[in-house]
């Protein structure tokens, strides 16, 4: 194994402006093959128009509307227990509607969002 080590750098050492034309030319053509590249995010290309699973999909999207967003919240633990910080006096003596008198920490993001 030494050998084959030895002969292989001794090779790569003599024909190593051959070797770093022949990486250049190969680069320059992969990346000329490149432009025709394209990304979608469409997840239809993967289904045909008469698939029945993505016609009943479509259905309500017609009738309502398309909604792809989704949205993650991240917020620490004690955010709610240190809201009256943040707030104005005047807003803080405020009459919260129902079950809203204490907020905690505990306490979900979309009640704390109605209770202030």
């Amino acid at each position: 194994m030494h050998e084959f080590d030895a002969r292989y750098r001794h090779w790569i050492l003599k024909f190593r402006w051959l070797i770093l034309l022949a990486t250049l030319v190969l680069m320059v053509l992969a990346a000329s093959e490149a432009r025709h590249l394209h990304l979608t995010t469409n997840y239809r290309v993967f289904f045909s128009q008469e698939n029945p699973q993505l016609l009943a999909f479509d259905a309500p999207e017609n009738t309502y509307t398309k909604n792809d967003n989704v949205m993650f919240v991240l917020m620490p633990k004690d955010a709610l227990s240190s809201r009256k910080r943040r707030w104005p006096r005047w807003k803080r003596k405020q009459k919260r509607p129902g079950n809203c008198r204490t907020p905690t920490s505990r306490r979900l993001l979309w009640s704390a969002v109605n209770c202030w």
